[in-house]
């Protein structure tokens, strides 16, 4: 028998062996396993306990645009504020980064004494 020929005829003793009916035969399904999750952490230290409680208050007010896919975790500590991001999708994560960076932003300026 030729190379392919042999492989043919393997191909068809496999196709007719049935003599592993009760065996599980593997399935080709869709993988359960989720996808591994991405996570970003900041922590920023400010003068006062205040400060710090002040600016998790005003970012608190903004809820996560998209809670379905970013969990965001606000938290302060004296004068460490922490903020944790997690989600499955790196590009929705990262979105949901910048838009906390740029409210963070504004929510330390609007904390600064107005010059007088």
């Amino acid at each position: 028998m030729s190379g392919n020929t042999q492989i043919d005829q393997d191909l068809k003793d496999l196709e007719s062996d049935d003599s592993s009916e009760d065996e599980e035969k593997p399935s080709f399904r869709k993988s359960s396993l989720s996808a591994p999750e991405c996570c970003y952490c900041v922590e920023i230290g400010f003068e006062t306990s205040q400060h710090a409680a002040w600016v998790l208050w005003s970012l608190e007010l903004d809820p996560e645009l998209r809670p379905q896919l970013v969990q965001r975790e606000l938290e302060a500590h004296q004068q460490l504020f922490r903020a944790t991001f997690r989600g499955k999708d790196a590009h929705v994560l990262r979105t949901a980064i910048n838009a906390f960076y740029d409210a963070l932003r504004l929510a330390i300026a609007s904390s600064r004494p107005l010059p007088g």
